[in-house]
């Protein structure tokens, strides 16, 4: 194509019939051609061998620029279908018992309940509170703790009352041995509604914010906290 691209800023005056932007497109390189065409040596017109050439490669160029649009609105259409269906499947959850992987905790009339899953039974777990500055406000350890959770008392370190809020918690639970068991946090709930934020589903529940793909479980309402976590009751 170098006969096209020689005479591209030469046509028509000194015009240019490529796009502004520099790119070549199928409109472009039709344009190209019929300019190639018009200002040809009546002497010595093009063979037509090239000008065969010439119409396959603009035929290609527009076959890839419907398949790329034919894409783009493919996957237009996918996201706004996977986004409706998130929709609908977080309004499902409005009303019902969720448990989430979550390090944070909502600190209400000075107490909290921490909830945990662990790979294994831990004889002790040792929790690192800190507030939403990233602070350290409280360490301690739970000894024995049952059924993966421990109401805490919202005091710091020093044994003073913590304002309310939401902090976050870190662990690290033990077996007998001493041996490092892998533990991660839990939020459990009830979901009070949900938010949309540039088409995504937010569930809302304590005064926290956690996406669809946060949850790990799902029960009715009916149900006591915390009698599904890892089957214990």
């Amino acid at each position: 194509m170098s006969s096209i691209s020689g005479i591209s800023g030469s046509l028509g005056g000194g015009s240019s019939v490529v796009s502004a932007n520099g790119a070549l497109g199928k409109q472009d390189f039709l344009n190209l051609l019929v300019s190639q065409l018009a200002n040809q040596d009546p002497l010595n017109p093009m063979d037509n061998q090239q000008f065969a050439s010439q119409l396959a490669q603009f035929s290609s160029l527009e076959q890839m620029t419907n398949i790329q649009s034919v894409l783009e609105q493919g996957l237009s259409g996918d996201q706004s279908l996977a986004g409706a269906m998130q929709g609908g499947l977080a309004a499902e959850l409005i009303g019902r018992r969720v448990t989430v992987l979550d390090s944070r905790v909502s600190l209400e009339d000075g107490a909290a309940t921490l909830r945990w899953e662990c790979e294994g039974e831990p004889a002790a777990v040792d929790v690192t509170v800190t507030n939403e500055l990233g602070v350290v406000v409280a360490e301690f350890t739970i000894d024995e703790p049952a059924g993966n959770r421990h109401d805490w008392d919202g005091r710091d370190s020093s044994g003073a009352q913590l304002p309310d809020g939401t902090y976050s918690i870190q662990l690290e639970a033990r077996d007998a041995a001493g041996a490092e068991l892998a533990a991660r946090p839990l939020w459990q709930g009830l979901v009070d509604t949900v938010r949309f934020r540039e088409g995504i589903p937010w569930l809302v529940g304590g005064g926290l914010e956690f996406s669809l793909g946060q949850v790990s479980e799902v029960s009715d309402d009916n149900l006591e906290p915390d009698t599904a976590l890892n089957g214990n009751d």
